[in-house]
């Protein structure tokens, strides 16, 4: 004897799995991309001040080991920063193009700094020992065209 369900019953089940579904689905792309407050945080600095000093310094002071850095160093990077962003016309602001992560406590996030000229590529890896995320790593370049065009060659597998 088969058993006989009212079809309202079966789509309305149908639909509640489905929703659920989509849910899910949302909650995993949310939790994984979302977007760590001190990136956030550092293109705030950025745009606000319309200088790299303290977005640069920002950086580094959100990780005790890393902000005992050399200070001459710290300086020669914003000032490579200061002089290249000086030649590349109004900042018109930023997009993450790709985020990398390693289990719940390491990411890599690729940023896109929008200028009139070119862009510039933000890169910064970050680690959560704890709650909080903190910059493990911080560069920038402008071979953005280049490692497209790489990325992008077709490539065939035999």
């Amino acid at each position: 004897m088969a058993l006989k369900f009212p079809l309202e019953l079966v789509l309305v089940i149908m639909l509640v799995l489905y929703g659920c579904n989509k849910s899910l689905e949302k909650a995993e792309v949310t939790l994984e991309q979302k977007e760590p407050e001190l990136i956030t945080e550092f293109f705030n600095l950025y745009r606000t001040y319309k200088t790299t000093e303290r977005a640069v310094n920002y950086v580094f002071s959100n990780n005790q080991w890393i902000d005992s850095i050399n200070k001459e160093v710290k300086d020669s990077l914003n000032n490579n920063l200061l002089w290249a962003v000086s030649e590349l016309g109004d900042y018109k602001g930023y997009e993450i193009i790709k985020t990398s992560i390693v289990g719940d406590s390491y990411k890599v996030v690729s940023c896109l700094a929008k200028y009139e000229r070119q862009p510039i590529r933000f890169v910064f890896v970050l680690y959560k020992p704890e709650d909080t995320w903190q910059i493990q790593n911080f560069n920038y370049d402008f071979n953005v065209e280049e490692e497209l065009v790489h990325t992008t060659n077709l490539s065939f597998d035999y």
